[in-house]
Parts: structure tokens; sequence; C-alpha cells
């Protein structure tokens, strides 16, 4: 994971329309908060945190990556609109079978707490699950104060995943319990993911040998040539919008890079 960095001001639309429904929905849980609690609450709508103006920005200051995983979605459709505290319920449990309602409805189209992430960490693996340290102090409606809240879940946008999450090789290895709840919850040691950070380290390995190469015969300008290019595929590798960023700096440190 690496820090979005997210402009204060989403949207113009949204801010307009989101205020709006807000408005509408709180004003509907005050008058029967039993159909928020039950579940039979009106839906939220959807067009209004997914329109292509939303969309778009969170694509771009996501750089095409999942905020969890770190994988390049290079399909537009493959990429959700995240919800970062769950907008219709939650669970505090991992193995927890049914959700506590209501969730967060009032939070549905603040832009705060929207993120892009790929279906598999945001469909089959966080899906509504939102643990708390503190779970006496969850806000359960908007009268409720969500600061006081303590996620469990490191909110890659509000903070630096890199405080909670390093790599050891191919391997997320939590170093605070946000983190390793983190890990756990979106599923960032699923298989497939690490067949594909173990692909991406292959090729930081054989530039390596390029550069320890070019070391060994400084006065080769073929070798040299190739160590640059070595040197620029690892650099490249590193930047925030390259997939797996945050594994490559920590590999490339681990070699002395």
């Amino acid at each position: 994971m690496i820090q979005v960095q997210r402009p204060e001001n989403g949207p113009a639309n949204l801010k307009r329309l989101g205020e709006e429904q807000r408005r509408l929905d709180c004003a509907a849980y005050y008058l029967c908060p039993s159909d928020y609690h039950s579940g039979k609450a009106i839906l939220a709508k959807r067009e209004y945190y997914s329109e292509k103006e939303v969309k778009d920005l969170l694509v771009k200051i996501h750089h095409d990556k999942c905020c969890y995983c770190e994988k390049k979605c290079w399909s537009y459709y493959d990429l959700d609109v995240e919800h970062f505290r769950p907008k219709s319920g939650f669970r505090q449990a991992f193995d927890q079978k049914h959700d506590e309602l209501p969730g967060y409805y009032w939070l549905r189209y603040d832009w705060r707490n929207l993120l892009l992430s790929c279906a598999e960490c945001n469909r089959r693996y966080k899906k509504t699950f939102f643990p708390l340290a503190n779970p006496t102090e969850r806000a359960r409606s908007h009268h409720d104060d969500v600061t006081r809240e303590r996620p469990l879940f490191v909110d890659p946008a509000g903070q630096d995943p890199r405080d909670h999450i390093r790599f050891v090789d191919d391997l997320p290895a939590g170093i605070t319990e946000q983190g390793r709840v983190t890990i756990k919850g979106t599923g960032l040691r699923r298989p497939g993911l690490e067949s594909e950070r173990r692909e991406l380290l292959r090729h930081i390995d054989v530039r390596y040998d390029f550069l320890s190469l070019a070391a060994a015969y400084p006065d080769d300008r073929e070798t040299q040539a190739k160590a640059m290019e070595a040197r620029e595929f690892i650099e490249a590798a590193k930047r925030p919008e390259a997939e797996f960023s945050s594994m490559v700096i920590d590999y490339a440190a681990s070699l002395g890079l």
C-alpha cells in the first residue's frame, strides 16, 4: 500500500448532489430509524459516488491502482469506488456471518470516505469488514462522532500505510496491529498477488545483476550502459504510480539500492 494523495475537495457535482442526498437520508433516519436498523432503508444513489467525474479523479490520484494491493487495473471497469467506512452495514469480526445495521449511510457521498479498489480486494475480501479497536465507540448514526473511532484498517488517504505495512521480499508484513488486520482483511497475501509480486522481483534481480557486473567492470561501456538502463528500471518501479511500488522500495533497500 502507498499513501493516496487525495485533494481536499472532490468533484463539485458530488458535493452538491451528495450533500442534498445526505440531508434527505438523515431526515429519513430521523423519521424512521427502524428502517435503517432493519435494512429496509432506501438504497444509496450509486450514480452520485460512481459517476464518471468522481471515478476519473479517483483513478488519477490512485494511479490506476487498487488502494490496497497496488495492482494495476488496466480496465476502467475493474476498479470499484470503495467506501472506507461501509455504507450499508458493517462487520466487526472477520468471521462474522451477517452485517450489523445500519452502515455509515451518512458517509455514502462523502469525498473523504471514497477510495478506489480492485474488485477482488473490495468484493471478495474487505466487503463490509470494518473492525474498530474501540467498538463501543462506533458511530451508529449521523448524530455520532466518527472521529472517536479507532479503525483497525489502515486508511491509505488519511495515513501513511508504510508506517503499518512493510515487505519482506514479496510478502507484506504488518508492523502494527492495524497493518496486520489490513493485510488479512484485504487478502494481501493471496496466492495470485504473491506470484505477480515474485515475478516483478525476478525482473528486479536481473537488473541488480547488471549493476553488480558494472561495478566489477567499470571500463566496459556496454556493461555500463546496461547498468544505467537497469537502474532506471528499478527507480521507475519505486515510483508511486508503479505497480507494487511499496514492495519494490523495501526490496531495493534490502539490496542497498
